[in-house]
């Protein structure tokens, strides 16, 4: 069910979209503007791409997250592979089975390689630094990108997991440099090492191994499907959280709440247009 509130005090024009999660056949998709990382799209064509995607309509879309110009601030899982993964802020996803769930964003992640040695990936489609390993997927593209001094190991998927916390096993085709990235395989990986990550590489990992990865989310369900992040997190269990007012600018601002008997409410406040929505404030106290 959607709904349309105005009022004079502000102005405000609000935008709320009721959404029953027992209803047969409903459920939360979060998708990436151009299947790709790096790129940004409006609702409007987001919604077209995921309705020509899957045969069931699209009832309504919102925004999600803060943005730099080379992608999202926080993490994102879409259609159970990880777009994202940075580090505790909160987030909102959803089980395969449709069970919705808000936490932090801590990001555990582990690559199992000969001998059973294992190495933490640290980032996920993002340029490795000297500490951390990246694991690159579909959408990062074709390539991994220009990376000088990066050790680059692509994998065949032989098992792909259902979702984030499933097992990923693969095959390690190559391993080299290249000064524009590694190309990405078509039901593959690819992961980038730097600095210490590069001997460690090379001393465990051949060409025809069998690498495996789980990727988790500490407060997330078993397996998750889809994520995003927001920030702040204003309620948990009726419960308003410490106070906050880091932002007292009114903008365009997208909220989410699960009630009690599972309705998810999708909220929006149009902002910067004078005299119609003046935009939401992220701004409150403890009363």
């Amino acid at each position: 069910m959607a709904t349309f509130r105005w009022g004079v005090a502000g102005p405000f024009a609000l935008n709320v979209l009721e959404v029953d999660l027992a209803a047969c056949g409903l459920s939360l998709r979060t998708i990436k503007g151009g299947g790709r990382f790096e790129t940004r799209e409006t609702t409007s064509a987001l919604s077209a791409h995921l309705a020509a995607q899957h045969p069931r309509p699209v009832y309504g879309a919102v925004n999600a997250d803060f943005f730099s110009p080379t992608g999202a601030l926080g993490a994102q899982v879409s259609d159970g592979d990880v777009v994202r993964a940075a580090t505790r802020r909160p987030e909102v996803g959803m089980s395969p089975s449709h069970l919705v769930y808000f936490g932090a964003d801590v990001f555990m992640r582990t690559v199992r390689v000969r001998g059973n040695r294992t190495v933490k990936i640290g980032l996920v489609n993002e340029r490795p630094d000297i500490l951390r390993v990246t694991l690159h997927n579909r959408f990062i593209g074709a390539a991994t990108g220009t990376d000088h001094g990066a050790v680059e190991t692509a994998t065949q998927n032989v098992r792909s997991a259902g979702g984030v916390g499933d097992t990923t096993r693969a095959v390690v085709t190559r391993i080299g440099t290249a000064a524009a990235g590694a190309g990405m395989p078509a039901n593959g990986h690819v992961l980038s090492v730097k600095g210490q990550g590069v001997a460690f590489l090379r001393a465990n990992v051949a060409v025809g191994d069998t690498v495996s990865w789980v990727l988790r989310f500490a407060a997330a369900p078993p397996t998750v499907a889809e994520m995003v992040a927001g920030d702040p997190q204003l309620l948990r269990a009726s419960t308003l959280l410490e106070p906050f007012a880091w932002v007292v600018q009114r903008d365009p601002r997208t909220a989410i709440w699960l009630t009690a008997d599972r309705r998810l409410l999708l909220v929006t406040a149009d902002g910067r247009q004078p005299g119609e929505s003046a935009g939401g404030r992220c701004q409150s106290s403890r009363r």
